[in-house]
């Protein structure tokens, strides 16, 4: 008779449902200070090129940044880390630079259209190629390009550009109106060097031009169109645990969204109307980055406080006819502790929790 004891098998626990499985999100490098300034020093480098080549001519600056971009990407296959980020930096903005450098001067708006083209085209080849340390940084730049393409057709690139001359500071002005055959100054009958009042008068007369035409509906729905299809990048590629493609979609993101909110406030001229459509999109962005994304859940809470601001402070000014201190002030604190009882109220039971969250 053989003494023999049977141990009971443990139960294997209960597997979650699929659906409820997470898969943890992927490492990310740390934000060493090392590694931000060796990034910075590339740009640094970049600009020393640029400065190198146009001592001789602008063809030369032209090849001398394309050297340094092409030994920056060659040179990220056997450097370090820290000197992988300098390199980054060189290949990423000296693209743009060394084709603005290639195609300069530019004598109509479609060398500037080409430019920007170019330049997504190179982005989105460096980064389909990899090799780079920061491809979503290439992936994110493209985008941007893409998106401030489509918002320069739909305004105009010569009426953006004349905007744009008359807000850049030290700008020179370019005519292209006839000029008329006569000088600004002159010497009178005393022999004293003044203004010609005539001529003044004549080249007022050939620069006058019509007011800009109002783009900026066509520029919210551009923007718009562009901000859904950013976050639409970013949710999926955040779903399918890709969380750095999904970063290259955040930034792109805001900057269309806050584009799309000031072009609607601004076509219909509604201080509060722009308050309330920053609210709104603050929930939006900031819902879709509620306990994943830092930076996305800030700017959305930014973005939700700068509308409360807005709409608050221009409903209290309309209302009570006065724009007093105590009036605004008082509007305000109200306001902030309503919001705060807001937040309170959609806060979960795992707001408390210290998890794993992408910074952007």
């Amino acid at each position: 008779m053989s003494d023999t004891s049977t141990t009971p098998e443990t139960p294997a626990p209960a597997r979650a449902p699929a659906n409820e499985r997470l898969r943890p999100p992927r490492a990310r490098a740390k934000p060493w200070l090392s590694i931000a300034v060796a990034g910075i020093a590339g740009a640094i480098v970049l600009l020393g090129a640029g400065a190198l080549g146009s001592e001789y001519s602008e063809n030369w600056a032209s090849i001398t940044v394309g050297i340094a971009v092409v030994a920056a990407y060659l040179l990220e296959y056997i450097a370090g880390r820290v000197v992988q980020a300098a390199c980054t930096t060189i290949v990423a903005f000296g693209i743009p630079t060394f084709v603005t450098l290639a195609i300069t001067p530019i004598h109509t708006y479609n060398g500037f259209r080409m430019i920007v083209l170019l330049s997504i085209a190179l982005w989105v080849a460096v980064f389909m190629v990899g090799g780079t340390r920061g491809r979503a940084l290439f992936l994110a730049l493209a985008m941007l390009g893409a998106w401030t393409f489509a918002v320069l057709e739909v305004g105009h690139v010569q009426d953006t550009a004349r905007v744009l001359q008359s807000i850049v500071p030290f700008a020179t002005p370019t005519y292209d109106f006839d000029q008329p055959d006569c000088e600004f100054y002159e010497y009178d009958d005393e022999g004293n060097f003044v203004e010609n009042q005539d001529c003044a008068a004549q080249y007022e007369a050939a620069s006058r031009r019509p007011p800009l035409p109002d783009y900026s509906l066509g520029i919210g729905l551009v923007s718009l169109l562009f901000a859904m299809m950013f976050l639409a990048g970013m949710v999926t590629n955040d779903g399918r645990n890709a969380n750095g493609l999904g970063t290259a979609f955040a930034i792109p993101a805001l900057i269309a969204i806050t584009t799309a909110v000031g072009a609607f406030a601004l076509k219909l001229d509604s201080i509060w109307f722009g308050g309330v459509l920053a609210m709104i999109g603050g929930l939006i962005l900031g819902s879709i980055g509620n306990g994943n994304r830092r930076f996305t859940t800030w700017a959305g809470a930014l973005g939700v406080g700068a509308g409360i601001l807005l709409f608050t402070g221009d409903v209290a000014e309309k209302w009570f006819d006065s724009d007093s201190g105590l009036v605004l002030g008082l509007t305000w604190i109200v306001a902030g502790v309503v919001a705060i009882v807001a937040a309170v109220k959609m806060a979960s039971p795992h707001d408390d929790d210290y998890e794993t969250a992408t910074d952007s």
